[in-house]
């Protein structure tokens, strides 16, 4: 008992005693009571530290870049075939990052340039204007001559060094083109095609002025589309090109004929304005 208790008398003794104990009391009651709050309520931990921020947008989808567009050639490409004759090749009219071929068979001996250039831009409206010379000789003139397997073999020879040149700038969706002699060439190329078996390379064709009368069946089989034939009003040709087209188009091969004007075997001065929309046709999908 604490000395200020024992020093007092015995009734003031008592009261201080209660006094004592209610303290005590209250003591112990906020004791309780702050335990009570600290279960209740946890010490919040200190904020993090800040942090670098991230960045949480989505990766952007990886596309390849885009194609360059031609850089080369710009101008007329003269080649060699295996016969050291020319394999003459215009490019597209206006650059672009790829371009399939237009593929003129000329007529008997001679020369593919000229032809080709009379050609002008309609073979070139978004494609390479290709002109090889014949697999023979005519009077030191190249022309077209043997079987369908000889003028194929050759004329993939051609388009092979083409495409050696050319690259990746050679999208195939390619047109054949035959005058004449290149024109009978065309069909046994493509005959020959299908009788070996080998993958379809042309899928539109166009035909000048041949005594010509393809076999829907086996164009059909050769992958192409669309056939396109043209004769001058007085070419003798003219005549069975127009029934050629009647039949390819009753057979389901769509086919049309359209007159060069009123001229004989020979092509018009102004062939490249009445050859463009018989190309844009027959290469429509």
């Amino acid at each position: 008992m604490p000395r200020s208790l024992e020093a007092a008398p015995a009734g003031r003794r008592v009261v201080l005693f209660v006094c004592a104990l209610a303290a005590g009391v209250a003591m112990l009651i906020a004791a309780l009571g702050s335990a009570r709050s600290a279960r209740a309520e946890p010490t919040k931990a200190a904020p993090p530290a800040p942090r670098t921020p991230v960045n949480i947008t989505p990766d952007a989808p990886s596309y390849p870049p885009p194609p360059a567009l031609l850089p080369l050639p710009t101008q007329r490409v003269t080649l060699a075939d295996d016969k050291g004759r020319s394999i003459e090749i215009y490019p597209p009219v206006e650059a672009r990052p790829a371009a399939p071929l237009v593929v003129f068979l000329h007529a008997t001996c001679m020369d593919p340039r000229p032809v080709c250039d009379l050609v002008g831009q309609s073979g070139r409206a978004g494609t390479f204007l290709v002109c090889p010379s014949g697999n023979d000789t005519c009077f030191g003139a190249p022309d077209w001559h043997g079987t369908g397997e000889v003028k194929s073999a050759f004329l993939t020879s051609a388009l092979d060094k083409v495409e050696q040149r050319l690259g990746k700038y050679v999208a195939h969706d390619d047109t054949l083109i035959g005058w004449s002699r290149g024109a009978f060439a065309a069909r046994d190329i493509l005959y020959a095609d299908v009788a070996a078996g080998a993958a379809p390379r042309f899928t539109s064709l166009v035909l000048i002025a041949a005594d010509v009368t393809p076999d829907p069946v086996r164009l059909e089989k050769a992958g192409i589309r669309r056939v396109y034939l043209t004769a001058g009003d007085q070419d003798g040709s003219r005549g069975t090109m127009k029934r050629a087209a009647d039949k390819l188009a009753a057979a389901g091969i769509p086919a049309r004929f359209v007159s060069l004007g009123p001229i004989g075997h020979w092509l018009p001065d102004d062939l490249d304005k009445r050859l463009a929309p018989g190309i844009a046709w027959a290469r429509e999908p």
